[in-house]
């Protein structure tokens, strides 16, 4: 009987340890889940979302709600949530970063065991984001059909859609998108992370904390997955699977599988699970890898995606591997590849480190320099003109011409019938017919914004130089920055100069200088997301009754507090700072001090300006500052042998004392180093004078956020961008901008002021891309010419900014300037356009048109540069100073190839110029009307731009 008892009572311990077992000790079963292996003993596959076949995505996406169902699910999460495990998951401040990778590794594959003991067959997909990297938000996997969207604010930023949306609220996943996220990586971005770190320790650290990168899609997509709470997103596992599939193609790429030069104790287990390192280097040794979609044979049916039978166009998930197939693995090479996407916005990265900052405390400056050179590597990157881009989405929305990476085959393979093809585009482009065939003709295209060649290593330098400065730290050695090859000169002391409050000009909107309202409150068991989708921008404050007021009235109000937002970017996110120890507090003074750092340098920046323009302000004492070595003369040999064109008149009866001196003060304003004409000198100061007088007028302004000045520009900067080549579009468009300019004007000078130069400032910017389409030049030059016959310090206005953009408008040619042809050919046809109107009461368009020519010829040196923006001007201009002045304008013409043509030396590049310009005159094309002079009454194709 004792025996029997004894036995009973073993039974009863085993049968209540085994509750407690499976009942409140699910971690511990967790921790120790065995090998991932298929039901026949193989490796399983992960698949990118948009891979899988739609049975395979319900039965990922039911298994996952049944997990989620069963209380587990947040279990689960909190493991990652525990201070304890944060210090061994994520980036170590003691620069031991190894354990990132391999943690995410293990919890991943815990997650994945335990949703196939619902389904034996499931896997976690990843999500190739670099495959939405123009359009993030259009992204299929943020969609109905798969994770859902953005979550409503009426509702905690619970999602209500997708295949996890819970209509019970009780399992909410919360997701805070913006209205405008910019763009992601492309895969060649990511090819050069891999391919540049063959370090493990530097790699793992870029790919975790690198501009964006790792840190980038939580913050992005907000909600849970900024926050302590990522892992209730099931979107965190298909981006930690994206994360680890990166890692498995860097194993691959160096060779490092079995020995990865790990950084820190491989062998000590990564806590809280039993495995160390060196147990999980191998996927395949854990049972798993990852698939190759271009294998999938496309007449199998039961293989085709759930992305195309639910209306995908495009196999995306074989093109992206067939583009990151055929990319280089030269990081040089990749470098060469211009971006077609939006940059990604700087705000995450910084929302990022805050996040890591209040796990882990301190962030050093050193630590923050270790990864400046990932947001400069981005920046630096050539880049499509947006009139290309605009115009053409042959790239499946990849951020990248298909024609420069895939061969003919595939090339034509994937070309749309839908879409613009490149082929059609570059046409478009005199001096980018071809250019997406090959990298190697990319670097010379001329639809191809590229940055001089140390403008890296520049860039990087005065990042890192300005950012220790803020912080308060000495700098670590004394650098200077290099002047590279294309970097526009300006020798001409204070040229150029904008005022403090211009950072940059075409600014776009900020979302992170909007006032975030607090989220309503959540249920008790839903944790508030710490940043929401930007709201509204708040409108401009009251405006003066009295425009006689001082001007500085409204930014003591209205823009005086929207500037305060500027200085406090965490406010939107974690409470950075709030009791924090003095060591602290300095911590996070280094990221908001990275992050106003990379605020004005991505302002300055701005695409829509001309890339010299871009070089000159970010290394302007307003910006990063500048070095003596930055802008250091670059020799010219046609610069160091011709003497000045120009002598001084000498007539009989004008020698008077007065004359003398007038020009010598004239000769006086023109600097040594810069060929141009006393008149010409002159005449830009004039015109900058009523430039600058109306920034002044409006400095208030521009000091203000960019949310506000968008409100008051919007109009003007909608109206640029819907011209069109025909009357009846330009009469809409001009009065439109008329309108604008009219209501500012009763509302105050500083406001009609700023709409005044931002106006001028956005017609200049569209130059670079006039070159091309001589119509459209005509077209802004006629909407302009509206414009100014109602205000008429518009046309000076222009005329300067388009002076300011390109030095050969003036007409000057600074020593050393290397202007882009198609910038050059833009900015003057433009102004050409201009000046061949009909003469006004208010500007002598022809009159002045002959001037310039005269300034230009008796000046200017004979080069490329000079050649091309001759060339541009004669073709537009030229017929109506023939018109206008006859026999006068034939000898100017002949002077032209007798003079000007006979001393440009020989090459390659100028041959077509020379020979451009020698027909012109021989043919006598100046007596036919210009190519793209005839505008039609209306316009067919429904506005399309010229």
């Amino acid at each position: 009987m004792a025996r029997l008892y004894n036995l009973h009572a073993r039974l009863l311990v085993l049968l209540f340890l085994g509750v407690v077992l499976d009942v409140g000790v699910f971690t511990t079963r967790v921790l120790a889940a065995p090998r991932l292996h298929g039901a026949s003993g193989g490796l399983k596959v992960r698949k990118e979302i948009r891979e899988m076949t739609c049975k395979e995505w319900d039965r990922f996406s039911s298994s996952v709600n049944e997990f989620r169902k069963s209380g587990k699910w947040d279990e689960f999460a909190n493991l990652h949530t525990s201070p304890d495990v944060w210090d061994v998951a994520h980036s170590d401040n003691s620069g031991l970063q190894a354990a990132f990778l391999p943690w995410h590794r293990v919890y991943l594959s815990r997650m994945e065991s335990e949703l196939q003991k619902i389904d034996p067959e499931v896997t976690i997909p990843y999500w190739n984001w670099a495959l939405d990297s123009e359009n993030p938000l259009a992204s299929p996997v943020l969609s109905d059909v798969f994770f859902g969207s953005t979550g409503n604010p009426e509702e905690s930023y619970c999602v209500t859609d997708g295949s996890f949306k819970d209509d019970s609220n009780k399992t909410c996943i919360q997701r805070a998108l913006p209205l405008d996220g910019g763009g992601f990586l492309t895969l060649a971005n990511l090819k050069e992370v891999l391919t540049e770190s063959s370090d493990y320790g530097r790699f793992v650290n870029r790919l975790e904390n690198g501009f964006g990168l790792h840190g980038h899609l939580h913050m992005f997509l907000g909600g849970n997955m900024a926050n302590l709470n990522s892992p209730k997103d099931p979107l965190f596992y298909a981006h930690h699977s994206f994360m680890d599939m990166l890692w498995w193609r860097w194993q691959k790429m160096h060779n490092s599988i079995t020995s990865p030069a790990y950084k820190g104790d491989a062998e000590a287990p990564l806590y809280p699970f039993r495995e160390s390192a060196s147990e999980v280097f191998s996927s395949e040794e854990m049972g798993y890898t990852y698939s190759n979609p271009l294998k999938r044979d496309p007449k199998d049916n039961t293989s085709i995606p759930c992305f195309l039978e639910k209306g995908g166009r495009k196999d995306i998930v074989a093109l992206g591997e067939r583009v990151w197939t055929n990319l280089p693995n030269d990081v040089k090479a990749l470098r060469q590849i211009p971006r077609r996407a939006p940059l990604p916005e700087t705000r995450y990265w910084s929302q990022w480190l805050s996040l890591q900052e209040e796990q882990k405390g301190a962030i050093s400056v050193e630590e923050i320099e270790a990864q400046i050179s990932s947001l400069t590597d981005v920046i630096a990157q050539p880049s499509i003109s947006w009139r290309v881009w605009r115009n053409d989405d042959g790239d499946f929305g990849l951020g990248m011409p298909l024609r420069m990476i895939l061969d003919k085959s595939e090339e034509e393979e994937e070309k749309d019938p839908d879409t613009i093809s490149e082929d059609k585009t570059c046409s478009a482009f005199p001096d980018c017919r071809n250019c997406f065939s090959s990298i190697k003709l990319a670097e010379e295209a001329g639809c191809v914004e590229r940055y001089p060649e140390s403008f890296r290593e520049n860039l990087e330098t005065a990042v890192t130089r300005e950012f220790r400065k803020q912080a308060g730290e000495p700098p670590t050695k004394n650098e200077g920055v290099n002047a590279g090859p294309g970097i526009q000169e300006n020798v001409v002391e204070g040229e150029g100069e904008m005022p403090a409050s211009d950072v940059g000009i075409g600014e776009s909107l900020d979302s992170t200088e909007t006032t975030v309202p607090p989220l309503p409150s959540a249920p008790a068991n839903v944790q508030p997301p710490p940043t929401s989708p930007p709201q509204t921008p708040p409108a401009p404050g009251p405006l003066p009754e009295d425009s006689q007021k001082d001007d500085t009235s409204m930014a003591e109000t209205d823009l005086g507090t929207v500037e305060e937002n500027i200085d406090s970017p965490l406010e939107e996110g974690s409470q950075a700072g709030e009791g924090l120890t003095e060591e602290e507090a300095q911590a996070t003074s280094n990221v908001e001090t990275l992050d106003k750092v990379v605020t004005m340098t991505v302002e300055a920046l701005d695409e829509e300006k001309p890339v010299e323009q871009r070089v000159e302000d970010v290394f302007s004492d307003k910006v990063l500052g500048q070095v003596d070595a930055l802008f250091e003369d670059v020799s010219s040999d046609s610069d160091s042998d011709v003497d000045s064109l120009e002598e001084e008149e000498k007539k009989e009866g004008k020698g008077k004392k007065k004359k003398k001196e007038e020009e010598e003060a004239a000769k006086e304003a023109v600097p040594s180093g810069v060929r141009m004409s006393p008149s010409a000198a002159k005449w830009e100061n004039s015109c900058a004078k009523v430039y600058d007088q109306h920034r002044g007028y409006a400095s208030e302004i521009f000091k203000a956020s960019k949310l506000e000045r968008l409100k008051l520009e919007k109009p003007i900067k909608k109206a640029v961008n819907q011209l069109s080549c025909s009357k009846q579009q330009i009469r809409f468009v001009g009065q439109q901008m008329i309108q604008h300019l009219s209501q500012q004007h009763t509302q105050g000078k500083h406001f009609y002021s700023y709409c005044l130069v931002r106006l001028g400032d956005l017609i200049a910017q569209q130059g670079p891309g006039l070159g091309a389409s001589k119509q459209l030049a005509f077209a802004y030059a006629e909407v302009s010419c509206m414009v100014a016959s109602a205000f008429k310090d518009f046309i000076y206005v222009l005329i300067s900014s388009l002076q300011k953009a390109c030095p050969l408008v003036v007409p000057k040619f600074p020593k050393g300037y290397r202007g882009l042809p198609n910038e050059i050919k833009g900015h003057v046809s433009l102004y050409a356009a201009l000046c061949q109107l009909s003469p006004q009461q208010w500007f002598p368009f022809t009159e002045h048109a002959w001037s310039y020519l005269a300034r230009f010829l008796n000046a200017l040196p004979a080069n490329e540069q000079t050649a091309i923006a001759l060339d541009s001007f004669l073709q537009i201009a030229g017929h109506a100073l023939f018109v206008a002045f006859r026999r006068q304008q034939v000898k100017v013409f002949r002077y032209v190839t007798d003079e000007f043509v006979a001393a440009l030396k020989e090459g390659d590049d100028i041959d077509a110029v020379k020979s451009r310009l020698e027909t012109y005159v021989k043919s006598e094309l100046f007596r036919q009307e210009p190519e793209g002079s005839y505008i039609p009454e209306t316009d067919d194709s429904q506005h399309i731009r010229c």
